[in-house]
């Protein structure tokens, strides 16, 4: 597992009732990686980047309008205090002209539920979760995350519970979406299953499933969720997007400057001139502000 690379996602969240896209859980996953190892710097996504590593081609419109949707989306999360918190994803998005980077940020109230997660957590892969290509396949292997280590694998669901977790019941207004159990199975379980078993994925559970009837119709569901060794996964590093990062925030450089570098500069010699400015800093030999030196340095 030393080299898998994981995310933890609080259960509250996993649980919650929200709709991404898969392009959305996509972005949703890749700040969610970010978070998890280091929550006090600032969240960028490279596009090119996250494209090769799901194998998608999508245009540059369908990420604005991604973003836009899961600001839009709200949790509801009940505090350990009672209290219920409202609160979007992300608070905002900036996409950085001609460098196909996005910087997000994060509502500071959302960061405890994402970064200190002290006893209940889901672990799931970071490559599996951005390569499913259903939003449902992606939003059922999170579920089944969370319950592949407990009574054995087995979880039973009420299947309007299930069909809540993955927006296709409103329970406020009692819509349904698939309503007829033959729509539900097709289009959303026979799919992850499909989807979880997939030879170029090495997901590392899959799973059965049990319907069960009350009278004619059926009202619950089982899963039997089956765990595999974990294989060779793909290596998620996002290095332009974290140079980006590092450059702002570390070297204390403007976002134009910072694209100046990038353009300016390959990733082994960015490699090596950070590991130059680190030296002089720890020797002293910074004088006056990071931001000045560095920018000086990269001729910006």
């Amino acid at each position: 597992m030393e080299n898998t690379q994981l995310i933890a996602q609080d259960n509250q969240l996993t649980s919650a009732r929200f709709e991404y896209t898969a392009l959305q859980r996509n972005l949703f996953y890749s700040v969610l990686k970010q978070i998890s190892k280091n929550p006090k710097e600032k969240y960028v996504i490279s596009i090119a980047d996250l494209q090769r590593e799901t194998g998608t081609s999508t245009d540059y419109s369908n990420y604005t309008e991604a973003t836009k949707g899961i600001m839009k989306s709200i949790y509801e999360i009940t505090k350990p205090n009672g209290n219920l918190l409202q609160i979007a994803m992300f608070s905002s998005c900036e996409y950085i002209k001609g460098q196909g980077l996005i910087e997000i940020e994060i509502s500071e109230k959302l960061h405890p539920y994402l970064v200190y997660l002290k006893s209940n957590f889901t672990l799931f892969q970071l490559d599996v979760a951005l390569c499913l290509s259903s939003k449902f396949s992606k939003r059922l292997y999170e579920i089944l995350s969370q319950w592949k280590t407990f009574n054995g694998g087995v979880k039973e669901f009420d299947i309007l519970e299930l069909k809540t977790m993955l927006y296709l019941y409103n329970p406020k207004t009692q819509k349904e979406s698939y309503k007829n159990w033959t729509d539900f199975e097709i289009n959303v379980l026979k799919v992850a299953e499909k989807d979880f078993k997939r030879k170029d994925l090495n997901a590392d559970i899959s799973f059965t499933y049990k319907a069960h009837k009350q009278g004619r119709s059926f009202k619950k569901i089982t899963f039997y969720i089956k765990q595999k060794s974990f294989q060779k996964m793909i290596d998620f590093q996002d290095n332009k997007a974290k140079q980006y990062g590092v450059l702002i925030n570390e070297f204390m450089l403007t976002k134009t400057q910072a694209g100046k570098v990038l353009e300016q500069y390959s990733e082994n010699e960015l490699t090596k001139i950070f590991y130059e400015i680190r030296l002089d800093k720890n020797d002293n030999k910074i004088t006056k502000s990071i931001g000045g030196y560095c920018a000086k340095r990269f001729g910006v």
